[in-house]
Formats: structure tokens, sequence, C-alpha cells
């Protein structure tokens, strides 16, 4: 039987049932990233996946908030692999990118400094602080980084960072790995 490759089902029609393999970079709940040779993608559904997994997923190609996405059906094949190695890039490189290539990938970022903490809060009014990244130049927001908080990295502080390259609408973000 015939996988497709990532980057083959991120060209794929919305909609399109398919298979796809590719090793799991990040998991946050229902939300897990897979990544091959080709590139990325975000899944999303009920899974008992960790980071390393190399898995075979079956499900639907669709674009969620800006991102392809595989809503998942079943996990058909998951064993034990080996973390992928993240590519160390510059952050204007990223942002400058209008190809996406980096979209949905592990990538890290080296010498970053904390430019901001921004206020936002919850549905039910609970506030949280979104941080900030930046090189001098180009920023970047932190989505999800419970980790990376104004007491622990004050505005200023230099952080090195592993993170998947998400996006939501039309803002690039970068989904929380480690610090």
């Amino acid at each position: 039987e015939y996988i497709p490759c990532v980057k083959e089902v991120i060209a794929m029609e919305n909609d399109s049932v398919t298979k796809v393999q590719g090793t799991v970079t990040y998991v946050a709940g229902k939300n897990f990233w897979i990544q091959d040779a080709t590139a990325g993608i975000l899944c999303y559904g009920e899974n008992e996946l960790k980071e390393g997994d190399l898995v075979v997923l079956a499900g639907k190609k669709t674009i969620y908030k800006g991102s392809p996405e595989l809503a998942l059906d079943s996990v058909v094949e998951k064993r034990d692999g080996k973390e992928v190695g993240a590519q160390t890039l510059l952050l204007s490189a990223i942002l400058a990118d209008t190809t996406a290539a980096y979209l949905n990938e592990l990538v890290y970022l080296e010498g970053m400094l904390i430019s901001k903490y921004e206020e936002g809060s919850t549905k039910d009014g609970e506030k949280y602080y979104t941080p900030y990244i930046t090189d001098g130049n180009n920023e970047i927001a932190l989505y999800n980084w419970d980790s990376v908080t104004v007491e622990k990295y004050p505005v200023n502080t230099k952080i090195s960072l592993k993170a998947v390259l998400g996006i939501y609408n039309t803002t690039l973000q970068l989904r929380g790995k480690e610090a």
C-alpha cells in the first residue's frame, strides 16, 4: 500500500481521506504534530502518542485556521522511534519565508530575547500572559508556554528554544517544546 509523504498530504484537496506516516514531534492534548523528511503537519484527534513515536495515521486533510491539518480517524500503526532533530534557524528567515517551508516543523532558535508579555483573558475571565521573543528586529509569540513566565524569564532575558512553528489565522506562532 502506498502511503503519501507529509508534503503530498498537504498538497491534497481539502476533505481528502488519506493516510500519512511520520514521527511525532510535539503533543498538546488533542493537537499533535508529525514530521517526515518532506514537511510537518498539524494533526487533531484523540491520541495516546508521545514525542518520537513513528506513526501511520488515517484521516481527512483539512485546513484549520490557516494550517494544513489531518483530522484523525485512527492511528493505524505506532512504534517507538526517536525524536526528530530541530532545524536551527534565524527568526528573520522564518518570518521572511513566504513558501511556509518551516510551517508545522520543529525548529530551534538560539539567543533570542524576551521582548514582552501580552495580557489576555480566557472566556472565564482568567488572565494569562503570552510571551514574545525577538532577535532585535523581528518578533513572534510563544503560544501556550507554561514554562516561560515573567518570573522565570523577565523582559530582555536571553533564551534559546525548541518549538513547532504554527499558524493561527494569519499569525505565525511558536508552540512550546522546551526553553
